[in-house]
């Protein structure tokens, strides 16, 4: 368990007794940065509330020839919906569509047989093959007169449409619904006959439910909705309007043929719309995202001032300690004469001598300074470093020779470097070895010193209760 345990931190270095060098301008930058972060959250929780809980993509995806002959195959992408047709022409001057005379004929391409009008037909649209033929009620099939027209024959094509309510909770794209239906026009002329292919386009709508699709499957919970639309029409006329004898009631009537109308449904494309709800978890998501990110940013613009102010303080606190006076009159050093090397382990412990130091000097007469030369010593001169301001703290980082602080620059300059030199972990190093050998050559004149006991905090906490 101890190698699983990725939770515990390593140990912080303390700041002059403290778990961090806090300062005025920290204080003032997190203020600002907690009002920011403040208005930033509210804009986005209120943005939740008040608009939309979808986010809506849109595609038009194109099939490639191995995907159209899937297709086809898929009756869910040709569904059986609703036809109805009617007849109509367009008078331009009285400004209104009638109906055509029963001169006109629907007829069903299919089949052969006559269609009656605006009868509801339920088919796949690309099983839709309507005729338009006119009775000829004179061998030369002329245009009887109130069928005539100023403007134009119309051929209406209303079938069973859609609905699509991006925000709608439960269904996004209604198909079931028979109040709403599409219609579209597509003109002919008595005189020819008129060939025209309409494209059907199939739509697809997905809910992207992220992980919690996984159990779609298992509750039975619909993804994915499809339906369609006439999406585009080209057309052609021959020269003449071609005849036919079409079965009407106990014999043949002769028509002339006026337009041929097909729907193809080929699948080379189909429009895709995307869905994915935003919840309140992306909101929070969203905000704890921008946290961090507007966190750094303040965090690289104060490190411009920390690391100079930082610096700057240890220094000031080392120089203000109180430097132990030198007594020069009494000097007592004792150094071994060997080092204790590991081959020195063995040795027998219960050996009691002890071997001769390389300086021992315990009288003061032994000194060859003069007792009225040492009361004459000068004291050491306090540095006391110079008080400096925000500015030279803020702008040390990006100092220029035309900046007026020169003396102050060069203070912070000294400050760095000593941390730079001394808080190396090359110097540490290095120094812990050379203190760790002379540990070993040492003879202590207090053996007691030897005890990590004696530590004042470590006597108190062995000491509690």
């Amino acid at each position: 368990m101890y190698n699983l345990d990725f939770l515990s931190s390593p140990p912080q270095i303390s700041f002059l007794q403290k778990d961090a060098n806090q300062t005025f301008f920290g204080g003032f930058l997190f203020i600002i940065y907690i009002i920011i972060m403040i208005g930033i959250s509210a804009i986005y929780v209120l943005n939740y509330f008040l608009n939309d809980k979808y986010d809506i993509s849109y595609s038009l995806i194109k099939n490639s020839e191995e995907d159209i002959n899937k297709s086809k195959n898929d009756t869910e992408l040709d569904p059986e919906i609703n036809f109805s047709f009617d007849l109509l022409k367009l008078n331009i001057f009285k400004g209104n569509d009638t109906k055509l005379s029963k001169n006109f004929l629907l007829i069903d391409g299919n089949k052969g047989i006559i269609i009656e009008r605006k009868s509801i037909i339920k088919q796949r649209p690309s099983d839709v093959f309507i005729m338009i033929a006119y009775v000829c009620n004179d061998d030369n099939c002329t245009l009887n007169e109130n069928d005539t027209t100023d403007f134009s024959y119309f051929l209406q094509i209303n079938y069973t449409g859609f609905k699509i309510d991006h925000q709608n909770n439960d269904i996004p794209l209604e198909t079931n619904n028979p109040n709403v239906v599409f219609n579209e026009e597509y003109p002919f002329l008595f005189g020819h006959t008129t060939i025209g292919m309409i494209n059907w386009e199939i739509i697809k709508y997905k809910e992207e439910r992220g992980i919690m699709g996984l159990f779609d499957p298992i509750f039975d919970i619909k993804s994915q909705y499809i339906s369609g639309e006439i999406e585009s029409y080209i057309s052609a006329n021959s020269e003449n309007a071609e005849e036919l004898l079409l079965p009407y009631e106990h014999g043949y009537i002769k028509t002339k043929i006026l337009g041929i109308f097909k729907i193809v449904n080929e699948h080379k494309q189909y429009k895709e719309y995307k869905r994915e709800k935003v919840s309140i978890l992306d909101v929070v998501a969203n905000i704890g995202a921008l946290f961090s990110t507007v966190f750094a940013c303040f965090l690289f613009g104060f490190q411009f001032y920390s690391k100079n102010y930082d610096n700057y303080k240890i220094i000031e606190h080392i120089l203000s300690l109180k430097q132990p006076k030198i007594n020069k009159k009494t000097t007592n050093i004792e150094l071994d004469d060997q080092i204790n090397e590991p081959n020195n382990k063995n040795e027998d412990k219960n050996n009691t001598s002890k071997s001769e130091p390389f300086i021992i000097n315990n009288s003061p007469s032994e000194i060859n300074v003069n007792q009225n030369e040492d009361e004459k010593i000068d004291k050491e001169k306090e540095i006391n470093l110079e008080k400096l301001t925000f500015k030279h703290f803020i702008l040390n980082s990006f100092y220029s020779n035309c900046f007026k602080f020169q003396k102050e620059h060069t203070i912070l300059e000294i400050c760095n470097d000593v941390l730079a030199k001394y808080s190396s972990i090359e110097l540490l190093l290095y120094n812990q070895i050379l203190f760790e050998n002379l540990i070993k050559d040492y003879k202590w004149n207090n053996p007691e010193l030897r005890n990590i006991d004696n530590n004042e905090f470590l006597y108190k906490l062995k000491n509690i209760g």
